[in-house]
C-alpha cells in the first residue's frame, strides 16, 4: 500500500465512529460490556450452534497423541 493509498485510508477511518472504541474509567470493568452482548439467538441458530459443538467434539484426538497428561473421560 503506497504512502497516498494509507492516508486515504486513515481519512476515510476518521470519517465514521469507529466500532467497539470506548474509554475504560475503571480497569476492573474491562468485561462488563461487549460488541455482541444486545445479539438474541433465535432458535435456529441456537440448533446450528448446537450441531456445530457436537460434530466438532466427535472426532477426538487419541490419548497418545494427547500426552501424558491427559484424563480419560
Amino acid at each position: 500500500m503506497s504512502a497516498s493509498d494509507q492516508l486515504t485510508f486513515i481519512n476515510s477511518d476518521q470519517k465514521r465512529d469507529r466500532f467497539g472504541v470506548r474509554c475504560l474509567s475503571n480497569n476492573s470493568d474491562v468485561y462488563s460490556h461487549n460488541a455482541w452482548d444486545d445479539v438474541e439467538w433465535s432458535e435456529e441458530m441456537e440448533d446450528e450452534a448446537s450441531k456445530l459443538i457436537a460434530d466438532n467434539t466427535e472426532d477426538k484426538l487419541p490419548l497418545k497423541v494427547q500426552g501424558s497428561s491427559a484424563k480419560l473421560t
